[in-house]
């Protein structure tokens, strides 16, 4: 079985997309805030470059086929744009992005159902994204990375939360305590619960 650590650490690429930029060195929400609050464009274009490879690689696997993973990562991050301002202070952004991902996958499967091939997709449901088919046919690997992309979905928030800080982001425990304003004691209990009901939701699930 393919390990949740294992499947992270496979992409080393997606992670370069959180480096900042040391002339606008901010955290997301800093970004986010920013872009909100004075339409600052360059400041939600370092939160764009720090995860959107995060948001592609995880819209292929969902779609199996590049263009409506293109459409799906700036679906995301329009949703992104549109709820920038009322992203609580506690808010994880790049677990937030991967739930929102989630949303907007399913409903481009959808739209391609409803659709001849060939005809644009419309009427994307990006304000719905935040609050709450027929594709190509995936390889072996693709299908249990999927799977494994439909386990971590289904973890509780701060659970899930600490799975991406930790091993998409790779923070260290200190680093994932400040996130979660939590002690390094709890953080570390919290990352074991949360890779514990991963694998209880992979084994479910057959992977």
């Amino acid at each position: 079985m393919l390990s949740f650590s294992t499947f992270l650490s496979r992409r080393p690429s997606d992670r370069e997309y959180y480096r900042c930029e040391p002339r606008i060195c901010m955290d997301d929400l800093q970004c986010l805030r920013a872009y909100a609050r004075n339409d600052d464009q360059d400041a939600f274009r370092v939160v764009v470059e720090r995860h959107s490879g995060l948001v592609y690689s995880a819209a292929l696997r969902q779609v199996h086929d590049h263009a409506m993973a293109q459409d799906v990562t700036q679906a995301v991050f329009l949703a992104l744009a549109r709820k920038a301002d009322r992203l609580s202070d506690r808010t994880v952004v790049a677990a937030w992005l991967l739930r929102a991902v989630r949303f907007a996958a399913l409903h481009a499967r959808r739209s391609l159902a409803r659709h001849p091939r060939g005809e644009p997709l419309t009427e994307p449901v990006v304000a719905q994204l935040a609050s709450e088919s027929s594709t190509p046919s995936a390889s072996a690997p693709e299908i249990v990375e999927s799977k494994l992309d439909e386990a971590l979905a289904a973890l509780r928030r701060r659970d899930r939360e600490a799975l991406v800080l930790r091993f998409l982001e790779d923070r260290t425990l200190p680093e994932v305590a400040l996130a979660l304003e939590i002690s390094e004691e709890a953080a570390k209990k919290r990352l074991q619960r949360a890779l514990g009901r991963m694998r209880q939701a992979l084994a479910r699930r057959r992977v």
